[in-house]
């Protein structure tokens, strides 16, 4: 229990350490409010749970030992934000003062894929879960690494939850200034750009 107890410590502080993710949510909270950030936060911790499967059944480190398909996985994901930057811009210059608003159905689905197309996601899955296996158990090491990664992962819905309740707070004051709500997708398309470049040059 202690080691639990450990585990969950350590990823509360890594999950709410300030990263490209809890930025966008922040993001999107300010621009579009707290169901798109609620959303999004929502769909990239439900990434999580694929990348859990597959660092347990040992996926995620058979693919990622081959450079080329790591690179292109890079290359996809941060081709992909690129697109949903370029997607933010042109629809505040275009429906502009009436900006389109996403789904919350589109938001999660977007969330999702932000979180599978980052390769550094999946990297942080394989180097930090099994740090926290017990070798001496007679729960095999998949299992284990199944139920630590389920952990992290109900882990992160709660303080994303709470991320995304607070930056929708935030973005209900900020959209009372016409000026600072024309601002706001390029903000958020600003923040998918920084994270395009993380993907591609960490």
């Amino acid at each position: 229990m202690t080691l639990y107890l450990q585990f969950l410590l350590a990823a509360a502080l890594l999950t709410l350490s300030p990263g490209p993710d809890i930025l966008f949510v922040l993001a999107k909270g300010m621009e579009q409010g707290r169901k798109i950030a609620l959303a999004t936060a929502w769909g990239m911790c439900s990434g999580c749970f694929v990348h859990t499967l597959a660092v347990a059944l040992g996926v995620s480190a058979l693919c990622l030992a081959e450079p080329r398909f790591f690179i292109a996985i890079k290359i996809f994901g941060a081709s992909y934000l690129l697109f949903l930057a370029y997607k933010t811009i042109r629809s505040a210059v275009i429906l502009t003062p009436q900006t389109e608003v996403a789904t919350f159905r589109t938001a999660f689905q977007r969330g999702v894929l932000m979180n599978l197309l980052n390769p550094k996601v999946a990297l942080f899955f394989i180097a930090f879960l099994p740090q926290f296996v017990d070798r001496t158990s007679s729960v095999s090491t998949p299992v284990q690494l199944g139920t630590l990664g389920l952990l992290f992962t109900l882990q992160g819905f709660f303080w994303f939850t709470l991320v995304g309740l607070f930056s929708g707070w935030i973005g209900t004051a900020l959209q009372r200034s016409t000026r600072v709500k024309r601002m706001l997708p390029y903000c958020s398309a600003a923040v998918l750009v920084l994270i395009s470049l993380y993907i591609i040059v960490a």
